[in-house]
């Protein structure tokens, strides 16, 4: 999925708080300046080796779990991190983390400049979350868009009621643009990088300031903010709508 041509004018200085309040924005921007400092080593699978994971997940405010065999096990190290390498705030290069090209420049002194790092973090995060391949996180992003649209509505239901609703919605978009999507997959994809399926997926989208955070227990599904409302517009526009076979040229 490729950023968009442009961003919008209209109401970007909210949108773009929106996306500087994100935890997710937060965390990365924490995490790249802890780890941007020097080049520090990582494993083989390009993440943070297991004796730095303490002192990561303390940089971004989130405890570790007793049994951790990875920083990949840890979805809000493991997201902050892919998000600051997205946003070029890290650079991995040779089994070490170093500080990307915008670190020095961080933040961007522009709503518009915000939004796009917020962006860049966000389909980094998908693509790696959709499997790192079909189209970068295209399964995923499906699945996001289904979220969304179904959490628009003032009746949207919690719990396995929200699961059903967002299958079906998902179901509808691969119709309407004729993709072949894995979007089931993709959900249980979720639960390889410690995400419980909806649940780890609507607290995801929270993280990114596109819906609000669920209470737990809660019988209401979450709200989706102008950012969520923003996200979806977009993401239905990157999806592309099949020509109808008696459409002419013009």
């Amino acid at each position: 999925m490729n950023l968009p041509e442009s961003l919008p004018s209209s109401g970007t200085p909210d949108l773009a708080a929106l996306a500087a309040k994100s935890a997710v924005l937060r965390r990365a921007a924490s995490l790249a300046g802890w780890a941007g400092g020097g080049k520090r080593a990582l494993t083989a699978k390009g993440v943070l080796r297991k004796q730095d994971v303490p002192a990561a997940a303390a940089i971004i405010g989130v405890k570790v779990p007793q049994a951790l065999r990875s920083a990949a096990d840890l979805p809000e190290l493991h997201v902050a991190w892919c998000a600051a390498i997205g946003m070029g705030l890290l650079t991995v290069e040779g089994g070490k983390a170093s500080g990307g090209p915008e670190l020095k420049s961080w933040p961007p002194d522009d709503g518009t400049g915000l939004l796009e790092a917020w962006l860049k973090g966000f389909f980094a995060v998908s693509a790696v979350l959709g499997g790192g391949d079909r189209d970068l996180g295209r399964d995923f992003l499906v699945l996001v868009l289904a979220l969304l649209n179904v959490l628009q509505d003032e009746d949207a239901p919690a719990g396995r009621g929200l699961l059903r609703e967002v299958l079906e919605e998902a179901d509808e978009i691969c119709d309407e643009h004729d993709l072949d999507a894995d979007v089931r997959g993709a959900l249980s994809g979720l639960s390889s990088h410690g995400m419980p399926k909806i649940a780890g997926l609507t607290a995801l989208l929270a993280d990114f300031g596109m819906v609000t955070k669920a209470k737990p227990a809660a019988s209401k599904a979450p709200a989706v903010t102008p950012l969520g409302e923003w996200a979806a517009s977009l993401l239905a526009e990157v999806f592309p709508v099949p020509l109808d076979a008696e459409l002419t040229a013009e």
